[in-house]
């Protein structure tokens, strides 16, 4: 997926809306993780956003970065 074409929130949100039943699974280590994410808040201006937004980069990131069963990016599970 080239994640990059991304460039909005809206399109974040409807990302998410459209992959909802699409699990996702780290193809690389842990380096190769934190690389998305660092490159995801960077792109996104993270701690400029405005407390919604930021909620929506961080789902955004616990649906394409998480390793395969371990929750989400951060290591903690994900509630059902």
């Amino acid at each position: 997926m080239n994640e990059a074409r991304l460039t909005t929130i809206e399109q974040i949100e409807a990302f998410l809306s459209a992959s909802t039943s699409i699990e996702f699974s780290a193809a690389g280590g842990d380096s190769e993780r934190y690389e998305h994410i660092s490159r995801v808040l960077t792109r996104f201006d993270y701690p400029g956003r405005k407390k919604r937004e930021r909620g929506v980069l961080l789902r955004y990131l616990q649906h394409t970065a998480a390793k395969s069963g371990a929750g989400h990016a951060s290591g903690h599970p994900v509630a059902a």
